[in-house]
């Protein structure tokens, strides 16, 4: 297992896949998003996953795991983070999570379906178990 510690300011809003939380401070509230159809057919995470935010004008402690290394991305205004599989394992709530067909290359093979990220904010990424990407 490899860990991962997330400083959470008062602004943010951290989004997990299941499976990833591991600890946390005291000074947060954690709830439960519903996830959409399309997220849900596009990931193992069932059908919600953890929410966790810090009490206002705090900074809270995270910490995550994932079978392989994770290393935290900023996405600015105007970028678009286009990710096969499940390799983004939690955002901040700036960012858009959508599942999409890939468009005219998705007819020739494969599945045909990605992840897309858009807006500001933090993603944390890894690759999957067994991928040997490093």
């Amino acid at each position: 297992m490899n860990y991962t510690e997330i400083e959470i300011n008062d602004n943010e809003q951290w989004e997990l896949d299941d499976g990833i939380f591991q600890l946390c401070s005291d000074n947060v509230v954690m709830g439960v998003k519903k996830l959409k159809w399309r997220q849900m057919a596009g990931s193992t995470d069932g059908n919600s996953r953890i929410v966790i935010k810090s009490l206002p004008k705090q900074e809270a402690q995270l910490v995550t795991g994932t079978p392989a290394p994770a290393k935290i991305i900023q996405l600015t205004n105007g970028e678009v983070l286009i990710a096969d599989y499940d390799m983004v394992k939690a955002f901040t709530n700036g960012i858009k999570e959508d599942y999409c067909k890939l468009g005219y290359f998705g007819k020739g093979g494969g599945e045909g379906y990605v992840w897309t990220y858009s807006g500001e904010g933090r993603l944390l990424v890894s690759e999957n178990e067994g991928m040997g990407i490093g």
